[in-house]
């Protein structure tokens, strides 16, 4: 039931309490005549304003105050005060306003029925997201031990045959670099669990300085390189010309790029492709990660960006990789956003970070630069693919 029809219903509760009082005292009127003309009109007021609140019981109130007066108070059929004795006046105006009392308490008791409603509601939203809260935090205690777990679990097994087992230098070559790989993969858990910490405590800093993101950007993917490469993706990188010079830590603005491309390459499948563009939109520099993999259902967008929230169990990691990147694009002042048109349609994060210095208009759009001819193209954009084994310039 709407606001309207709740209100609709309540003042036709008042005003068929007050026509009933009237007809009431009208077939008693035979016998009661002059004595007590208001007081089944009273009855009227208190039912009116128990269950409608104010309105209806103010409603109530002067209606029955006029049908009493014009109908049961001598003299008849008129509204004149003056023509009435004192204790005629003194009776209605006491009327009146033990009517107006008796909506205005019941007034209050609506107002603390509704902030009753309020604060079940909220408190059902509370235990709701407690239960939530309890629920990804024992899915990240899971993911976490099982993260933690298998990388440590091939440096002791390797780490075992070093010791105890006589191997050729191949295997020995071997087995230090599945240490070596495997530690690093710890390193970065351990990094992003201390990075995490310091996000809730409000203690994650940076080192801010002029930093210039076409550097930092190609360190990212080359650092993502190999894994592309192991999973036949190919790696794109776009950068317009300009001096792309932010105000911000350049390690951890390596840490953004490559967490936004590590999540891609993790979710497009083999032969897929990624791609990274760098061009500037108003006073902003925009960095564009685009990949074909297998996207994000429109009921997990919003949470994109929560922490410990993924989508699959299956999908591995600890659900931390892209609430850091949110805090760390915040702390440089920018933003960032998601868009997906659907599972298996692909993602494409954007991230916005101001320039140091804003000079001359926005940079072509990419629309614009696929419509140039070969000339203006390769005036206008310098584009470098990485795939498998091979790096290549357009242009």
């Amino acid at each position: 039931m709407n606001l309207f029809s709740l209100k609709l219903k309540r003042y036709g509760l008042a005003l068929v309490s007050v026509l009933a009082a009237f007809a009431a005292r009208y077939i008693l009127e035979p016998t009661l005549g002059a004595v007590a003309p208001l007081v089944l009109f009273s009855l009227a007021v208190t039912v009116s304003a128990w269950y409608g609140g104010f309105g209806p019981g103010l409603m109530a109130t002067l209606a029955s105050g006029f049908l009493g007066d014009y109908f049961f108070i001598e003299p008849l059929h008129t509204f004149r005060l003056s023509t009435h004795n004192l204790a005629v006046q003194v009776e209605l105006y006491l009327f009146y306003a033990t009517g107006i009392a008796i909506s205005l308490m019941s007034q209050e008791r609506f107002s603390s029925r509704e902030k009753l409603r309020q604060l079940l509601i909220r408190e059902r939203e509370a235990r709701e997201e407690a239960q939530t809260a309890n629920r990804l935090k024992d899915e990240f205690l899971a993911a976490a031990s099982h993260e933690l777990r298998t990388p440590l679990s091939a440096i002791l097994g390797w780490a075992k045959i070093l010791l105890k087992a006589r191997i050729d230098q191949v295997k020995s070559v071997q087995a230090l670099e599945t240490i070596e790989r495997n530690a690093t993969i710890l390193s970065r858990l351990i990094d992003d669990l201390l990075d995490i910490s310091r996000i809730i405590s409000g203690r994650l800093q940076i080192d801010s300085g002029p930093v210039s993101l076409t550097p930092v950007i190609e360190a990212a993917a080359d650092m993502i390189r190999p894994a592309a490469d192991a999973k036949g993706i190919q790696l794109c990188l776009a950068v317009e010309p300009g001096d792309y010079q932010v105000m911000g830590d350049s390690t951890r603005l390596q840490q953004v790029v490559w967490n936004l491309l590590s999540n891609s390459v993790k979710f497009t499948p083999p032969d897929g492709r990624v791609d990274i563009t760098l061009d500037q939109v108003g006073s902003n520099a925009r960095i564009t990660v685009r990949d074909t993999g297998k996207g994000i259902s429109p009921e997990f967008l919003p949470y994109v960006f929560d922490r410990f929230r993924q989508e699959s169990n299956k999908s591995g990691g600890m659900g931390l990789g892209m609430a850091i990147t949110k805090n760390l694009v915040e702390l440089h002042g920018g933003t960032i956003e998601v868009c997906s048109a659907g599972e298996g349609q692909g993602a494409t994060f954007k991230v916005y970070i101001p320039l140091l210095e804003h000079e001359g208009s926005a940079t072509t759009e990419y629309s614009e630069i696929e419509m140039a001819s070969p000339t203006e193209s390769s005036a206008l954009a310098r584009r470098r693919i990485v795939g498998p084994g091979s790096e290549r310039y357009q242009g």
